[in-house]
């Protein structure tokens, strides 16, 4: 679907909104095509509490994968799919501690939903029959962490029905022997390019006449803008304005000393968030709250 997506991605890059997208019979199809596979894609359902919920987990020697799905009247209804990958010493776990954490990272995804429901966990690894055991570690702190969920555990064989979707996400990463020395090539070119190129003092003082302290520290965009309107153009003038603002001195500063957002953005269903309210406050001398 990336690949797929990516003349869609390309065509809007350097939108403008003064001007028309050249939509050709390439993209038009292109553009059918991913209506076509969004609209095929799995169907899915909030979970009815009622229902007998099955969590299946897996883990490959990448990743990780997880499949919740529940029974109603007979009929298989997909609730939610997990796929991560395994990175840095994560990859050199014992298969033991790797399947042990897919169960827990699907625990800790799915915490909102299955926290205070009964649901059952399948697996198909039989040596998941240690985490009962007296452990130490990592796979201990998993273990302390599930004891108060309200769950049952048994095994599958890996070629059973359900089992295969959570091996399949397991395996929809990336293997990172094959790319450990990959580079994002519009990154790279880009970075080189900036740290490259020479801005000649002309085109400093045309530069300086609109990023500057009484026209304002703008971003990239903006000082375009402001020289696109004025009528100034000269070769690679992104790349000179990006050059610009990184070598200008108060840009550096504040961008040091900007605070840090800790929230996070909401992408999928079921997120929680904890919000906080004051009232009975006064107007200070400044007519402010």
């Amino acid at each position: 679907m990336n690949d797929l997506l990516q003349p869609l991605r390309n065509m809007v890059e350097r939108y403008d909104k003064h001007k028309r997208l050249e939509w050709t019979q390439e993209l038009i199809t292109i553009y059918e095509e991913s209506r076509r596979i969004i609209a095929d894609c799995q169907q899915l359902f909030l979970m009815d509490e009622n229902a007998r919920i099955t969590l299946q987990t897996d883990a490959s020697d990448f990743g990780t994968g997880g499949y919740l799905f529940q029974k109603v009247d007979n009929m298989v209804q997909v609730i939610m799919c997990i796929s991560k990958a395994l990175v840095g010493a994560q990859l050199r776990w014992s298969v033991r501690e790797k399947e042990c954490y897919g169960i827990f990272y699907c625990f800790k995804v799915l915490e909102d939903m299955l926290k205070h429901v009964k649901f059952h966990l399948k697996t198909d690894h039989k040596n998941l029959v240690y985490i009962n055991c007296a452990l130490t570690g990592k796979v201990a702190r998993w273990k302390l962490y599930m004891q108060d969920w309200n769950f049952t555990v048994s095994w599958v064989e890996g070629q059973e029905e359900h089992q295969q979707v959570p091996d399949k996400l397991s395996r929809l990463v990336s293997n990172p022997e094959e790319t450990e020395t990959s580079i994002d090539t519009e990154t790279a070119v880009l970075a080189v390019a900036v740290a490259q190129v020479a801005i000649s003092d002309a085109e400093y003082a045309i530069i300086s006449s609109q990023h500057n302290a009484i026209r304002g520290h703008s971003g990239v965009d903006v000082t375009l803008n402001r020289l696109r309107n004025g009528g100034y153009t000269f070769p690679n003038l992104e790349l000179k304005v990006r050059t610009f603002i990184r070598k200008c001195p108060l840009c550096q500063l504040t961008s040091q000393i900007k605070s840090l957002v800790k929230a996070q953005n909401f992408t999928t269903a079921f997120q929680v968030i904890c919000a906080d309210h004051f009232r009975n406050t006064r107007k200070d001398t400044s007519t402010h709250w």
